[in-house]
């Protein structure tokens, strides 16, 4: 759980996720800009290719019932592959608009970071020009009981719930 002290955070938190109407939310729900938590709950998935890639893999990436899940409808260890088209969902169903991030860890070490929303159809497009390790995120944040964060007068309950989703795995370099 986190407490947020200063209202800067919490705003510098949502424009790095991409979550503009959760400040209009809070604001309009009448919460107060400092001292509130936000609880969060992360669903990880990793994929590994178990030795050389054969066209006949017929293992592949799949919904497992998370409460918000990523979904890789190709697999990135395919030779030739230069982008891999991920499905963002929420309960099963195809979220829209939502900041999908792509970090890339570099074998040198340097860290590049991607943007892109997820379509109509909850897909992104994930572009894989070069080996590293790559790490996907989309995140979610839903109300909290407000009510009883209003009756709570210390703050005790959190106002927020953030939901993580992500997909990792390694790429040789070519």
């Amino acid at each position: 759980m986190l407490t947020y002290v200063d209202p800067v955070k919490f705003q510098q938190f949502l424009d790095y996720e991409g979550l503009d109407r959760v400040l209009e939310a809070h604001q309009k729900c009448g919460l107060p800009p400092a001292y509130f938590k936000e609880i969060y709950t992360r669903f990880a998935k990793s994929l590994v290719q178990v030795g050389p890639y054969r066209d006949d893999d017929v293992a592949q990436n799949q919904a497992v019932g998370l409460p918000i899940d990523l979904v890789a409808l190709q697999s990135p260890y395919a030779p030739q592959t230069s982008r891999v088209d991920v499905l963002l969902l929420r309960q099963g169903k195809p979220l829209e608009n939502i900041q999908v991030a792509t970090f890339q860890r570099m074998n040198d070490g340097t860290v590049a970071r991607r943007l892109t929303r997820s379509d109509a159809e909850g897909l992104a497009g994930i572009t894989l020009d070069s080996g590293g390790f790559f790490f996907i995120s989309a995140v979610q944040m839903e109300e909290t009981d407000l009510a009883k964060f209003k009756e709570d007068t210390g703050g005790r309950k959190p106002v927020w719930h953030s939901l993580w989703a992500s997909l990792s795995f390694h790429l040789e370099a070519d």
